[in-house]
């Protein structure tokens, strides 16, 4: 494939991929129901903060369209038939649109639903197959969040036997944009907090 067009297609893929992102679901839908998921809950506007503030039927648009994101920027990567990587750089686009949304002041989520989004296209079995797992293991121990949680790590393990090595190795970048989000967002939690106790202790 010509160098000029390989590059209009991962160019535009970004483009798309970063403005499926930005969509603020999470911030709509509170809208609807008065709550504000960068004020309320653990502050996080995803999903998961979401179904806390007013439960899961509610918050169920969320989850819907923060994993279409993902995969419809999968989906454009695919259509616009660059290198195999570009409907990886269009799910990372969308993650990075999700987690600094250009429609609501660059603060967004952690992208953890865009990413597994775009994995249901890309490496649709594999990832079929770890939404099932974690849905067993969810239901097995009675806790919904390590049900995600054994999905996510799961799946590259899964992928490893469907696709090349070089696949795996992609989807542990976008992984790893997901492990710094959750960093920096307990960072921040730990840093709120220290403010919050000085405060309390301050004699003026």
């Amino acid at each position: 494939m010509p160098a000029r067009v390989t590059s209009r297609s991962v160019a535009l893929a970004a483009i798309v991929g970063y403005l499926l992102g930005s969509f603020p679901t999470a911030r709509i839908v509170g809208r609807i129901y008065r709550v504000d998921p960068l004020r309320q809950g653990d502050r996080n506007p995803g999903w998961w903060n979401m179904r806390a503030l007013v439960g899961d039927l509610r918050a169920l648009p969320v989850l819907l369209f923060d994993t279409a994101k993902g995969a419809a920027a999968a989906g454009v990567g695919i259509a616009l038939w660059g290198p195999w990587w570009t409907a990886y750089i269009a799910v990372l686009f969308a993650m990075l649109g999700h987690s600094f949304p250009l429609f609501a002041r660059l603060r967004g989520g952690k992208a953890v639903l865009t990413w597994a989004g775009g994995m249901l296209v890309v490496a649709t079995t594999p990832a079929l197959i770890a939404i099932a797992i974690g849905i067993i293991i969810a239901a097995l121990t009675r806790r919904p969040a390590w049900g995600p949680l054994v999905a996510t790590f799961t799946f590259p393990v899964l992928q490893a036997f469907f696709q090349p090595a070089t696949h795996v190795a992609a989807t542990g970048v976008l992984m790893t944009f997901i492990g710094l989000r959750f960093a920096t967002g307990f960072a921040g939690r730990i840093r709120d907090l220290s403010t919050s106790a000085r405060t309390k202790v301050s004699p003026v």
